[in-house]
């Protein structure tokens, strides 16, 4: 076991679960900012489909990844980005999204 895995091993689940739930809600920020960005701008998005297609799929998937092994840093924040990254769609399909 190298000395990278002993260290991981020595922070208790717990710790790692409430670091992760923070992190992962902090990653969410990006999302929140982008869309702020796109309800304040009048112009037409420039998002293109497989960004916003393809990291809604992952947000999801990672979700019920998460909610399968009941692992709430990993389904609560990947939960919460699939409903931004899905607003963000709405968003950029209305504005004409797709460039």
């Amino acid at each position: 076991m190298s000395l990278l895995e002993r260290s991981i091993d020595r922070v208790g689940d717990r710790h790692w679960e409430r670091t992760g739930t923070a992190m992962g809600l902090l990653a969410c920020a990006s999302i929140a900012s982008q869309l702020a960005h796109e309800l304040s701008s009048a112009t037409p998005s420039s998002l293109s489909w497989p960004f916003l297609l393809g990291f809604a799929v992952a947000y999801s998937f990672w979700c019920l990844y998460g909610l399968r092994f009941r692992r709430p840093a990993i389904w609560l924040s990947n939960g919460v980005a699939a409903a931004l990254q899905a607003v963000l769609t709405a968003v950029a399909v209305l504005k004409g999204a797709g460039g």
